[in-house]
């Protein structure tokens, strides 16, 4: 009678833990999916950080050859703002391949059933 007993507590706990892991490992996914996401749009930024940071060192060899210093100016402080925003966007995406991978475990491990 005993062992009947442990055995439906241990079957009904079994029971309410699996719906538990299919929605633990669909919440994964979805964060999955939203990382990816996140990483192509950091990476389309950092694309167009490094055209804008091309485009303004030609204007800045341009206005320094012409000899216009405004313009020179003005194209260094260009710069530094698109390096900051460039570097910005590097730890932005470095941390959503982070949130990634571990997403990507968390599913490999709920699999598993751990």
């Amino acid at each position: 009678m005993r062992l009947m007993a442990v055995a439906i507590t241990s079957f009904a706990i079994t029971l309410l833990t699996v719906p538990a892991l299919a929605q633990d490992v669909q919440q994964d996914r979805k964060d999955i999916r939203q990382d990816r996401r996140d990483v192509r749009r950091d990476t389309n930024d950092i694309r167009a950080d490094r055209r804008d940071l091309r485009q303004d060192r030609g204007e800045l060899a341009a206005d320094r050859r012409a000899g216009d210093k405004p313009a020179v100016k003005s194209d260094v402080t260009d710069i530094r703002a698109d390096r900051k925003d460039l570097h910005s966007d590097l730890k932005d995406r470095r941390s959503d391949v982070r949130d990634l991978r571990r997403d990507r475990h968390d599913v490999r491990r709920d699999l598993k059933g751990h």
